[in-house]
């Protein structure tokens, strides 16, 4: 999702911006806002693996601790069935 700014300086020049941004729900892995099975698969293909490593999964990692392990795990499940 894109996300845009327009406004004003002090002195009356326009100024504007655009950045992407991720909704992010608890346990959604995938972005679809909803916390089901595929967050299960796309957190298990991922379990184990740390930043920089060729299996690792920034959005798998609730916890931000550089590692997809039980932590997000517990995430997942504690919002299982759960959408937005």
């Amino acid at each position: 999702t894109q996300a845009f700014l327009t406004g004003m300086t002090y002195d009356g020049r326009p100024i504007m911006g655009s950045d992407t941004i991720r909704a992010f729900y608890p346990g959604d892995v995938n972005g679809d806002l909803s916390v089901n099975v595929q967050e299960l698969a796309l957190l298990g293909a991922a379990f184990g693996f740390g930043l920089g490593e060729s299996g690792w999964n920034p959005y798998a990692d609730f916890d931000e601790n550089g590692i997809i392990n039980v932590g997000d795990l517990a995430v997942v499940g504690a919002n299982f069935g759960q959408h937005a």
